[in-house]
């Protein structure tokens, strides 16, 4: 049903962003708080592997359900129907890469969950393709403001990195602590996938160019 309503709507409805942002929010209502399907470093090393990807679903609380669910949604909407294949590429290598990178280079870390992490891949995207689209036009405010966005990012990464702390979520009483290296991880997806895609368009006009 949802490769149905992806495949007629796609083009024009940014129909996965917001599948995937319902079944976050449904997540919430889960029992236990979605135990089951957060990252746990001993259960995805026993063979939970599903844990992976259903971690991104699951939020410690309502504040953090909240944050990543709005830049989740406002972000994927944008780029699901202005940048698909590029966004598609950052959904999939960013939802696979940023628990693994917390699997492999973060071994005190036990727990991991949340949207954040892909919200950084879809935050550094659209401020690639802004920033290309901007030098192409040859707009130099688009581009000092894109330029700006991505040291706000800098700033709030080496801020929980500082810190240890989040700059926005409220940790209230669920001990909610940021992992910097999942919005770098993200955030360096981001910029990839951008990056691919402009290669691949800067091929395909230099191949007319010559034929």
């Amino acid at each position: 049903m949802l490769r149905r309503l992806i495949s007629k709507y796609g083009r024009t409805w940014p129909v996965l962003t917001l599948a995937l942002g319902l079944g976050a929010a449904l997540a919430a209502l889960l029992p236990s708080g979605g135990l089951a399907w957060v990252f746990d470093r001993e259960a995805v090393a026993g063979g939970e592997l599903w844990r992976i990807i259903t971690c991104h679903f699951i939020h410690v609380n309502g504040s953090h359900l909240f944050l990543d669910l709005i830049v989740f949604l406002v972000l994927g909407s944008i780029l699901e129907v202005s940048l698909r294949k590029a966004y598609l590429i950052s959904l999939l290598a960013g939802g696979i890469a940023i628990p693994l990178g917390v699997f492999i280079f973060l071994p005190g870390l036990r727990y991991y969950c949340g949207l954040s992490g892909l919200d950084t891949a879809a935050y550094t995207l659209l401020a690639v393709h802004l920033l290309k689209t901007g030098r192409q036009q040859k707009k130099k405010m688009s581009g000092l403001i894109m330029l700006t966005a991505l040291a706000g990012l800098l700033f709030k990464i080496a801020y929980e990195i500082h810190t240890g702390t989040t700059l926005f979520a409220d940790p209230g009483t669920s001990g909610l602590i940021p992992v910097p290296l999942a919005h770098i991880i993200g955030g360096g997806i981001g910029v990839i996938s951008g990056m691919l895609l402009f290669l691949k368009k800067s091929s395909s006009l230099t191949k007319c160019a010559f034929t």
